[in-house]
């Protein structure tokens, strides 16, 4: 298989993981969240390992500001610093938009008033 996109790992990457169509289809099941996995692609491997995905390698709190460092970025993509004060779907809320212009981003949450305990993840747009 020849995966081609800009997030697929490069530099003649290969690993000895056995792939069959159900991987493909359970791939496409994760990507758009249907479940339950239909047929086989219950217990076949997907194909995550052959892209890179975004990641989050460092995070730190400053006196007024959470700072985190995202890697497998995109240049020109955006991504979107998002927090919440519970877990549920529905409460999370934009807090800064930034434009990739490397492999890796910083991304600062300066808002304020801080709260006492806050989620953050980051959504990736095309």
């Amino acid at each position: 298989m020849i995966a081609l996109s800009p997030r697929a790992k490069g530099g003649g990457y290969s690993n000895s993981i056995h792939y069959t169509h159900s991987s493909t289809v359970r791939t496409l099941q994760d990507i758009f969240g249907v479940r339950p996995y239909l047929a086989d692609a219950a217990f076949a491997y997907s194909l995550s390992d052959l892209f890179k995905t975004p990641q989050i390698t460092s995070y730190s709190w400053q006196a007024n500001s959470f700072q985190l460092t995202l890697t497998n970025t995109i240049a020109g993509e955006t991504n979107i610093l998002q927090g919440a004060t519970n877990l549920i779907s529905s409460s999370w809320v934009n807090i800064k938009t930034n434009v990739a212009t490397g492999s890796s981003v910083t991304i600062t949450d300066t808002s304020s008033p801080k709260p006492v305990r806050r989620f953050y993840r980051v959504v990736g747009l095309p």
